[in-house]
């Protein structure tokens, strides 16, 4: 019943658990919040950059990717092999 009433008096809070049932929790920030997590709980952006500022930087770091290194299947295959 808890959940119904936190539901009807919703503000798009999220909900917490605690020993006293489920109360709304309230943010300091609503604007950092990035999304919820599967158990209600608010996904908070710590950082200032986006996602295409960090695929930007990676990518000017490592332009080419490496190429002199096994490969995950040919690993497999080894320890498979190696029983």
């Amino acid at each position: 019943m808890a959940i119904l009433e936190a539901a009807a008096n919703d503000e798009n809070l999220p909900l917490v658990l605690s020993g006293k049932g489920v109360q709304p929790q309230r943010s300091k920030s609503l604007e950092r919040i990035a999304g919820y997590s599967k158990l209600g709980q608010p996904i908070i952006r710590q950082g200032s950059r986006g996602i295409s500022d960090i695929a930007r930087e990676l990518k000017s770091r490592h332009p080419e990717p490496i190429s002199a290194q096994s490969s995950s299947l040919e690993i497999l295959r080894e320890l498979r092999d190696s029983r």
